[in-house]
């Protein structure tokens, strides 16, 4: 399985390119893309919806109403720098990057290491307005660490103002949109507008005897990963199943295409509209549905075990990690654990339990912002990793395998919650 998820880690180094990949996948399974301008749904069919190029969401329409829901929710974009306005000529005569941090970046991790650009241009070709993916597909640039030799402050942290831009030429005068033109395939002067965005170029690392990876992306695109295989290898059932993979996670989500829009809420909206269902079928549906949110966790360190919670504290190759929090930045509550423990039971998937340490606010994830639009329960799931929001992270290779196995039965589940 690793083997097939690189493959998908190196068609993923923007958001953009992780949608058409995921697009093309369900293409290949039957599904049918939706689009709400001129399509109408149809009940017993596959579609799958894309939102920006960056948001994709798959569902099935049973030939019969429907009996309750399964949502699995995940994202597809991770920390890193958003290309400003191409280059900038420093007072050393180079051709710098004009960058922008997106989401909580681990600045000193992207230094001095080989850097790619991905995203997609927006030309213009014979009157018409157009995207065109691209990706350089290995290192253009580099963000210099200053030496400490001739650095006053030695322990000081890195100035995303002043230290984080990355060197892309030592001609002054070097165009990095003319590279990303040529890339593209489209000439320099149709281009009218960018979304392109810094990755870390080197190449997934499997060690460990195979049983660790480390890699760029990994929060959150393994459970992207295996939220998609599960969805892909369930047969079907009389629920709605639905797979999301949203945008913006790491930057709030309030975007047009990120969880904490209405596009969920409206999507459902046409489906039930599709069945005539009225509001108290509507309602009966929700009461008898569960989703589930997929983001990784973090694992106990090796040199600050210290960072846990004293009891709760997954480890690498663990099993599947859930997440629990009394603040609701987790969705998890004892109803919609007990229906996670009750699927690791009954399909021999190792579980271990997530908390934060109880003086550390923590991070929060989709579920909570699901339950803004659709008032069905939840629970927070994930994969135990080191490093997260680093350029490179590090995840155990059995924890893929649990997850997949955990979605497979999460959509085949006739799991009932009674009240």
């Amino acid at each position: 399985m690793y083997k097939d998820f690189i493959e998908f880690l190196k068609g993923s180094h923007s958001v953009f390119h992780c949608v058409k990949t995921v697009s093309d996948m369900l293409e290949d399974e039957g599904f049918c893309c939706f689009d709400p301008r001129h399509d109408k749904l149809l009940i017993g069919k596959d579609y799958y919806f894309v939102k920006n190029q960056s948001t994709v969401i798959a569902f099935r329409l049973p030939e019969r109403l429907p009996t309750a829901m399964r949502i699995a929710a995940s994202h597809c974009d991770c920390p890193g720098f958003k290309l400003k306005h191409g280059v900038m000529n420093n007072s050393a005569n180079y051709a710098v990057l004009n960058t922008e941090r997106y989401g909580g970046v681990v600045l000193s991790s992207w230094m001095d290491i080989p850097l790619a650009l991905a995203g997609r241009l927006i030309v213009q070709n014979n009157g018409l307005i157009s995207s065109e993916l691209v990706d350089t597909d290995e290192g253009v640039c580099i963000i210099p660490s200053l030496a400490p030799h001739i650095k006053s402050d030695r322990n000081s942290l890195p100035d995303a103002s002043r230290d984080m831009f990355p060197l892309y030429s030592c001609d002054k005068n070097g165009s990095v949109m003319a590279l990303l033109a040529e890339k593209a395939g489209v000439k320099l002067d149709s281009v009218l507008g960018a979304d392109v965005y810094i990755y870390n170029a080197m190449e997934p690392t499997v060690w460990d005897g195979g049983r660790l990876i480390s890699s760029r992306g990994l929060d959150d695109l393994m459970c992207v990963w295996s939220s998609l295989k599960g969805f892909l290898s369930s047969r079907g059932s009389d629920r709605i199943d639905m797979l999301c993979i949203f945008d913006n996670e790491e930057v709030g989500s309030g975007t047009k295409q990120g969880a904490d829009s209405d596009l969920i809420s409206l999507l459902c909206s046409c489906i039930f509209e599709a069945y005539g269902m009225n509001e108290l079928e509507k309602l009966s549906l929700y009461s008898r549905s569960l989703a589930i949110s997929a983001d990784n966790a973090h694992a106990i360190h090796p040199n600050h075990p210290e960072a846990n919670d004293g009891v709760d504290r997954p480890r690498l190759n663990g099993g599947l990690v859930l997440k629990f929090n009394a603040n609701s930045r987790y969705t998890t509550d004892g109803v919609s654990s007990a229906a996670v423990k009750k699927l690791c039971l009954d399909n021999d998937i190792p579980l271990q339990y997530y908390s934060n340490r109880s003086d550390l606010a923590g991070g929060s994830t989709l579920g909570n912002l699901l339950y803004r639009h659709l008032p069905i329960d939840c629970a927070d799931v994930g994969i135990a990793q080191l490093s997260m929001h680093s350029s490179y992270e590090t995840a155990g290779l059995k924890d893929l395998v649990y997850m997949s196995r955990f979605f497979g039965a999460f959509y085949e589940s006739d799991i009932n919650i009674l009240f």
